[in-house]
This record gives structure tokens, sequence and C-alpha cells, in this order.
């Protein structure tokens, strides 16, 4: 019987992260740093899934 395959979580880099939202890559990177937006160090690679990166939007509604 096969296992449903469950989707794997999508990662975004800064830079996608910066075309989707209009911010600069210092203010994305400094929200990282701030513990505002929660990101993956992997290796040297910083990624965003793009559920932190929905939640993080979602904060800051107003």
């Amino acid at each position: 019987m096969a296992r449903p395959s469950k989707a794997l979580p999508r990662f975004l880099t800064v830079l996608e992260v910066r075309e989707l939202s209009a911010l600069c890559e210092k203010t994305i990177r400094r929200a990282i740093k701030n513990g505002d937006l929660h990101a993956h160090r992997i290796g040297r690679a910083v990624r965003i899934s793009e559920e932190d990166y929905i939640a993080f939007v979602a904060s800051r509604r107003r």
C-alpha cells in the first residue's frame, strides 16, 4: 500500500523574499537577525520557509 506523499516545504532565498515583499535586502537580513523573520542556515546559505515568510507578512499587517 502506497503512503500518501507529504509535500516538502518550499524554501526561499533572501533575494526571492526581497522580490516578493519589495523590501530591501538589508531590511530582510535585519528582520532575520532580530528574530522577526525565522530563517534556516544551511552551510553559508540562508533560507526562509514559505510558511515563515507568510507568517512574517501577516504579523506586519495593520
